[in-house]
């Protein structure tokens, strides 16, 4: 959970530093480059800063043994491909990344051109965040009396439908604020995945543990990250998505308008892609086979394996 907590506020500089570097012209808004020179010397200073204190203040209290035998990468990439709660958790977390960033993207142009009104995007940004900085104090709760699995579920349903009405419902240029309140409801039903992803990326490396008897944590998590940067990338296709519309980035802030017909594209690609990405999430969780029972039974048997095999060490 602290580490999406950390992401959301990493993402803070993307919705200030705009109001900062962007300034009112004459052909629309325009990005001062002297502004945006001191923001990026303020964000590499404090980057620097924070690498430094999280060097400084890190300290391992893991003692891990060196008596452990070799295993082949091929022999951990078997194991991971086999393992039904690892893939599916990965796809989730690869797709999930992907909706997220692809949403960022397309809603720069969608509501710059189609909307019409660019602020209303650091608007959006905003309020959509609201809804997971409200799930913090209530998660353990809800995880101990529910589980991860199941109340993701829930929540997932919630941004299936949203989403599914923000494309269906084609909201005019003049309902930003309708299409804010749908993305509320979206981003409260992802809201507790996000910040759960790393807690239940920890669930399926002790799955994997589960399993096979072997703790390959470096392995695993880094197969997991290499997912979410594969996400990333397939957000990267954002603006090739926008073009099929027929969008002409020349355009962009000059007053001239894209067209009837390339703004409904714009809407379509901007919300039919995010409600495809989400519906898959929702089903690569219903085969996710890590609920609350059988996480709990796994903690348990690993918990007196692990113990076990430090008894036998220390005789």
């Amino acid at each position: 959970m602290c580490r999406s907590v950390g992401g959301c506020i990493g993402n803070l500089p993307v919705l200030i530093f705009p109001i900062f570097v962007m300034t009112a012209g004459t052909d629309g808004n325009q990005m001062d480059a002297n502004r945006l020179l001191i923001a990026m010397v303020i964000i590499a200073v404090v980057m620097v800063v924070f690498y430094f204190l999280g060097f400084k203040l890190t300290a391992e209290r893991v003692v891990v043994s060196e008596e452990r035998g070799k295993v082949s990468v091929r022999t951990t990439i078997q194991d991971v491909l086999k393992n039904k709660a690892f893939v599916s958790m990965s796809l989730i977390g690869c797709l999930l990344i992907a909706a997220q960033m692809y949403t960022s993207t397309v809603n720069l142009s969608l509501f710059k051109d189609y909307f019409q009104n660019s602020s209303m995007n650091t608007v959006y940004m905003l309020i959509t965040y609201l809804p997971m900085l409200l799930m913090i104090p209530f998660a353990n709760r809800i995880i101990r009396r529910v589980g991860k699995k199941e109340f993701s579920l829930g929540c997932l349903t919630v941004s299936v439908v949203a989403s599914f009405l923000t494309y269906v419902l084609h909201l005019g240029t003049d309902s930003v604020y309708e299409f804010i309140l749908l993305a509320v409801f979206i981003n409260a039903g992802t809201g507790f995945i996000t910040l759960e992803i790393w807690s239940m990326a920890a669930d399926i490396i002790d799955h994997n543990e589960w399993k096979t008897g072997r703790r390959e944590e470096a392995a695993d998590y880094a197969i997991f990250t290499f997912m979410r940067k594969i996400g990333q990338a397939l957000a990267a296709l954002a603006p090739w998505f926008v073009s099929l519309a027929g969008y002409d980035s020349n355009l962009a802030g000059s007053g001239v308008s894209q067209g009837e017909r390339v703004l409904n594209g714009m809407y379509n690609v901007a919300t039919l892609v995010p409600f495809i990405l989400y519906l898959t999430i929702f089903l690569l969780l219903i085969v996710y086979p890590l609920n609350k029972k059988t996480t709990e039974q796994m903690h348990r048997e690993l918990v007196h394996a692990r113990a076990a095999c430090h008894t036998e060490k220390v005789v």
